[in-house]
């Protein structure tokens, strides 16, 4: 509102004019200053881009974070009317043609997109954008604006996941062994197929450290108990056999080993192992052992003389037969390694070297020779 003033002085109008508040749009000016210089703060500040592009296609603005990531590319270090294809890869190249064609005929509407820039060091820049078209007071594009974040990192990561599960894969076809990725964090477990094939579950395969718990046989759950101190220790590596119970009802023997993965503080984070049924091995093994002892009684109660000579002339091997009739030479009960003549009268030590000689070059061809022993009494 103006107010009018007039001043006299002895009658005669010496000023005159008009007054006006304006305290408002003062505060108005101060606060439209404000609101520039905290944007301004806002746009410098941005760890993502900010970029616009004119109808020509070249930078007519772009924030300090594009401008430090992308300024090598130019030589002024400007990029500020620049063409913007200057910044992307070639491979991208009609990619961001066709988005900014789509901007231009759908103005206001976001179009999204991942843009591969030039890194100096020759790789790529993996991006992620949100373009939209600009207008003017009329609706006529002017402008095309972009935000975007540097996604390198996670494409990267992305791919190494993707290039770690096609190992795993192919790990997994390799063998026959159920593999298993641990976090030891969350407790969560991740099998390979073969634990379907190995043990009979299709679709049951324990997804927790309990789950997999209840599993194992009873009376060998202190494994629980040893992997627990394991992984509160500092050792990287586990390796122990145990019953695993199968679909069926059945207890298939295992061997399992794993390595765990710690953090800088030496946690247990992960740990990455495989399951192998060595029941067969187990069973060819028990079995083994009672043959072997079968075959030992047999031995221990022959009426007949059993030994053997190594390459040195000296016995390896006795049986309890020769040992009770013979120790009396040696002075002991156990003479392995013993000089095997000593319990030879010597008239036939010559022809025992003989035929000693003709079995090493015949072997597997059985040999008769009477040797003389000497007896305790000297005969």
């Amino acid at each position: 509102m103006k107010e009018a003033l007039s001043f006299t002085e002895a009658g005669k109008r010496i000023f005159e004019g008009t007054v006006q508040d304006i305290t408002e749009e003062k505060l108005n000016r101060q606060k439209v200053v404000t609101n520039e210089v905290r944007i301004r703060g806002i746009l410098k500040s941005q760890t993502n881009y900010l970029i616009r592009v004119d109808l020509e296609g070249n930078y007519s603005y772009c924030n300090e974070k594009f401008s430090r990531d992308f300024e090598w590319i130019f030589p002024d270090k400007n990029p500020i009317g620049k063409p913007a294809l200057s910044s992307v890869k070639e491979s991208s190249h009609s990619k961001l043609m066709e988005i900014f064609h789509r901007c231009n005929a759908q103005p206001h509407v976001v179009i999204q997109a991942e843009i591969e820039k030039v890194q100096k060091n020759g790789g790529e820049k993996y991006t992620f954008w949100d373009f939209i078209c600009l207008t003017d007071s009329e609706g006529r594009p002017v402008e095309v604006q972009g935000v975007g974040i540097d996604i390198t990192d996670r494409v990267e990561a992305e791919r190494k996941l993707l290039e770690s599960n096609e190992r795993f894969e192919l790990v997994t076809k390799a063998t026959s062994d159920a593999i298993y990725d641990w976090n030891c964090k969350t407790g969560k477990i991740l099998w390979s197929i073969n634990y379907s094939k190995l043990f009979g579950y299709s679709h049951e395969a324990p997804e927790n450290i309990d789950s997999w718990v209840a599993n194992v046989h009873p009376e060998d759950r202190d494994i629980v108990n040893d992997l627990s101190n394991i992984l509160i220790g500092t050792t990287n590596f586990w390796k122990t056999e145990y019953r695993y119970r199968k679909i069926n009802g059945e207890y298939a023997h295992v061997l399992e080993k794993g390595t765990i993965i710690r953090n800088d503080l030496g946690e247990a984070v992960r740990m990455v192992g495989a399951l192998q049924d060595i029941t067969d091995r187990k069973e060819a093994m028990q079995k083994l052992v009672r043959s072997e002892a079968r075959h030992k009684g047999i031995i221990e109660s022959q009426t007949n003389y059993m030994i053997r000579i190594d390459m040195a002339g000296n016995y390896s091997y006795c049986n309890e037969k020769f040992i009770q009739d013979f120790n009396w030479i040696y002075g002991k009960r156990n003479f392995i390694g013993e000089d095997s003549m000593l319990s030879v009268m010597d008239y036939h030590h010559e022809r025992l070297k003989e035929v000693a000689q003709e079995c090493l070059s015949n072997p597997g061809k059985v040999f008769q020779v009477e040797v003389d022993k000497p007896g305790i009494n000297n005969t």
